[in-house]
């Protein structure tokens, strides 16, 4: 039997302290949700006044709305979570309930019984008429345990009215919770009703111009063609330099090194650090369609991650600077090699580092330099294997 309660004991513990760590793990992710719809609406306030930044605008405000709907998502599993919670709590409670109506009833049976053979009404006169000294002791002994269960149904009694009462508390608690988390899912629903019209006020406004759009547009794609052809020369001759030094020794310090760079970055893969410490994605990698042109579709070869003015701009992995090379409208780019891995940085400025420089994770290279066909301030960051273009999203620590 006590095998039993105990079982069931464990059982009801690893029930609370999982929905614990549910409601935890969904705090968690709900603070970082905040923490970045907090940092759009920073960009937001810095480039809606600027109709060249309009085109900037939308993007950080379709992720803010993509934060708000996460958001959203993330209250509703938690309401989820409280209404299984308080579904147990109710089936605990009625669980408790039943055991002490039992434990009452057999007390009460108990005491009814004694009273009607004089046991409890009398017991010195139960035990000392009996008719031999054996049958005293037997009598003793019955009473003994009479009051024993007695005493052991009150403590049980006493103790399920306690558990009763923790319960109690424990789903009052979980229903205000709930309450609190209708109330907060409800201002949230507003808030993405009216960013939703905000974003169809602005679309309106860059329809009208398009043709400016797409005029940018193709100015912007001839920068970065330079900018992707300076890159892919720059990791050519960093190959082909690698290759020269593998054939003067094939068991170089040099070649051990770049292979242990190697390995140690493609373990980190989904948890290298992110090369600024507050941004959020507002170009993703590979063939997308354009924000408002329709029809028109872009080709990213990395990505482009907003943030506020003077962002420091971090190094997100042991390596060697390669190059850094100015490229008109890109501002500067950084490329550092991480054995046959490169991290590419442009759109940056005020450069810290030197070439050939080997430089630790976290080292500031610069900050994140305006871009001048937005207003805003956009980190293009790339990553290759050899010659090879990866999605840099896959690469580093997933944020909301």
């Amino acid at each position: 039997m006590a095998r039993y309660l105990l079982l069931g004991l464990l059982l009801c513990s690893t029930t609370i302290l999982l929905g614990q760590q549910s409601r935890n793990k969904l705090e968690k992710e709900r603070n970082e949700i905040l923490n970045q719809i907090s940092l759009t609406t920073k960009l937001l306030k810095e480039t809606s006044k600027d109709k060249k930044a309009r085109l900037s605008t939308y993007k950080t405000l379709i992720r803010k709305i993509e934060y708000r709907e996460e958001l959203i998502e993330n209250y509703n599993k938690e309401i989820s979570t409280n209404a299984r919670q308080i579904q147990k709590n109710n089936d605990e409670i009625l669980r408790l309930n039943n055991k002490l109506d039992k434990a009452r009833a057999d007390l009460l049976k108990l005491i009814r019984n004694g009273y009607r053979n004089k046991l409890l009404n009398n017991p010195v006169f139960f035990i000392f008429s009996a008719e031999s000294l054996n049958n005293l002791f037997l009598r003793w002994t019955y009473l003994k345990k009479i009051l024993d269960f007695k005493k052991k149904q009150t403590a049980i009694i006493l103790k399920t009215q306690q558990d009763i009462s923790a319960q109690q508390d424990i789903l009052n608690k979980n229903i205000n919770s709930k309450k609190e988390l209708l109330g907060k899912l409800e201002e949230e629903k507003n808030k993405y009703r009216e960013e939703s019209q905000q974003e169809k006020e602005l679309i309106s406004k860059l329809r009208k111009e398009e043709k400016s759009i797409e005029k940018d547009l193709k100015a912007n794609r001839k920068k970065h063609d330079v900018l992707n052809n300076e890159i892919e020369k720059l990791i050519r001759e960093e190959m082909a330099k690698a290759v020269r030094e593998e054939r003067k020794n094939k068991k170089s310090k040099a070649e051990s090194t770049s292979k242990a760079s190697s390995n140690s970055f493609a373990k980190n893969k989904g948890r290298l650090p992110w090369p600024v410490k507050e941004g959020v994605i507002t170009s993703k990698f590979g063939i997308q369609p354009h924000a408002t042109v329709s029809g028109v579709s872009e080709e990213k070869k990395g990505i482009g991650i907003s943030t506020e003015k003077n962002t420091p701009v971090l190094a997100i992995a042991d390596g060697t600077v390669s190059a850094y090379v100015f490229i008109p409208g890109k501002n500067y780019m950084v490329l550092i090699k991480h054995g046959e891995y490169f991290s590419v940085y442009s759109q940056i400025e005020n450069i810290q580092v030197k070439e050939n420089q080997k430089i630790k994770a976290g080292t500031q290279i610069g900050t994140v330099a305006r871009d001048p066909g937005s207003d805003s301030y956009e980190l293009f960051f790339q990553i290759y294997k050899n010659k090879t273009r990866l999605n840099p999203s896959n690469w580093i620590k997933k944020r909301p």
